[in-house]
């Protein structure tokens, strides 16, 4: 027969080792050291070394306990682990762990355990990796003193319900990941976390002092309704990805985004968002902050000053009807549209922007107001049907197809001193300017200057001294 050699222990072919499963050693015969891994009967011991293959031994004396990881052996007792007493050994068959000794729980410590229901520990400071990974009947765990939990300490604890750590201050990446009976976590001091990823019933966050979530931080909690995160600073991409139950979110001391390489959102695939609140927020660089929300109607986002010009702001937002960037001074890349598929979008207000690219096709769009504009792009209100008037007092420079398709617009006004250049004739293409019914005004003395300049002249007829526009339409 056949053995596999692993960490200095020999296994018969079949029997390969159980990483995370709980092993005893002691002296056999001749001062052998035997090795064995315990089975559901606790008191008898399969032994699966060389010094003895295929035999079968009682073991249900108390020798010091060890668990076999794929790092090595970790024994049960060291100072901080798992003290060697009877009383605190913890068997394969126990329901409840029970323990007031240990400080820290080691890596692997109860793995793929489909046993233990509660555990309960009020001196353990840190939970190692992957410590309970797997372990499907665990139901609730209580760490009084917990500051740390680290990666995958809870992977997959499918059958996981309740959280208690009121001192917890960090939990590392994949921790609680698909966890999906997880509903509560109590952890009021808790600062810096990775992922709740893939907790569908997850239903509150009640964390005031959180100041860090990492990358995919909530992407799939599906019961989430109301966030409150009045401390974060830091927010990964994705973190609300597929939030489909989020309605308000709460963010009031955010103030960078930055890093996304990808076409993902910060805030992706929340079907019942409403209102978000991300009043400190700054700078968005390469990044795009929501997408495909197709509920939201209110952001507020006050002090948004720089937009990445890779990306876009908004897209697939069909609800969001109004947009107010007070501080932003450039919307929009010379690719890309800052509003696609805003299809109830009716106003755009930013009153110091001086480059604007927007999106095609934003049919509802009706009000305009840019008041420090110098530079349109290309097709930035193409096929904006609902466009009746537009006021640039200060724009210079307009792109290619700037307003084709603006089958609405029969009044557009250009105020600055000097000739807006443009790009191509066909700006104007399928609009009343177009077709002779609508009207370009420009400041009097540069009527003459409009009408011979290149791309301009296509429309001589229709461009009009600012003198002669009808008085209900100046203030627009």
């Amino acid at each position: 027969m056949s053995k596999i050699s692993i960490m200095g222990m020999t296994f018969e072919e079949g029997s390969e080792p159980d990483f995370g499963s709980i092993y005893r050693i002691r002296e056999g015969a001749s001062g052998v050291h035997e090795y064995g891994l315990y089975s559901d009967d606790i008191s008898k011991l399969a032994l699966i070394t060389n010094a003895a293959p295929g035999s079968s031994a009682q073991c249900d004396d108390t020798k010091d306990v060890y668990r076999l990881t794929k790092d090595g052996w970790m024994k049960l007792g060291e100072p901080g682990e798992i003290s060697t007493p009877a009383t605190d050994i913890i068997e394969r068959t126990a329901t409840s762990i029970y323990n007031r000794s240990a400080q820290t729980v080691g890596d692997y410590f109860a793995y793929n355990n489909e046993v233990v229901e509660s555990v309960y520990m009020p001196n353990v400071k840190t939970i190692g990796e992957s410590a309970f990974a797997y372990d499907t009947s665990l139901v609730t765990v209580d760490f009084p003193e917990a500051t740390l939990i680290k990666e995958t300490a809870f992977y997959r604890c499918s059958n996981l319900e309740e959280v208690i750590c009121p001192e917890l201050k960090e939990i590392s990446s994949r921790a609680f990941a698909d966890c999906t009976n997880l509903k509560t976590v109590i952890a009021p001091k808790l600062e810096k976390i990775y992922t709740f990823s893939g907790c569908t019933h997850l239903e509150e966050l009640n964390f005031p002092l959180l100041n860090y979530i990492g990358s995919f931080g909530f992407s799939g909690c599906a019961s989430l309704v109301n966030v409150d995160l009045p401390q974060l600073e830091y927010w990964g991409e994705r973190s609300f990805y597929n939030c489909t139950s989020l309605k308000t979110l709460n963010l009031p001391m955010v103030s960078k985004f930055s890093g996304m390489d990808s076409s993902s959102a910060y805030i992706e695939n929340c079907s019942a968002l409403e209102s978000v609140n991300l009043s400190s927020l700054e700078s968005l660089e390469r990044a795009n902050l929501f997408r495909n929300c197709p509920s939201l109607t209110s952001v507020s986002l006050p002090n948004l000053k720089t937009v990445g010009s890779s990306w876009r702001i908004f897209r697939e937002c069909s609800a969001l009807e109004e947009i107010y960037l007070p501080k932003v001074e450039k919307v929009g890349g010379i690719a890309v549209r800052e509003f696609v598929l805003c299809t109830s979008l009716k106003a755009v207000y930013l009153p110091v922007a001086t480059y604007i690219n927007f999106a095609i096709d934003l049919t509802s769009l009706e009000t305009v107001n840019v008041p420090l504009c110098e530079t349109i792009g290309g097709s930035c209100f193409k096929n904006d049907t609902a466009l009746e008037t537009l006021n640039f007092p200060c724009v210079t420079s307009i792109g290619t197809e700037a307003f084709s398709g603006c089958t609405s617009l029969t009044t557009i006004i250009f105020g600055a001193e000097t000739v807006a250049t443009l790009d191509n004739s066909n700006a104007f293409t399928n609009t009343p300017v177009a077709s002779g019914t609508g009207y370009i005004y420009v400041p009097d003395e540069l009527v003459n200057d409009y009408k011979a300049a290149q791309n301009w002249s296509t429309y001589a007829n229709q461009i009009k001294p600012i003198s002669e526009l009808p008085t209900e339409t100046e203030g627009e």
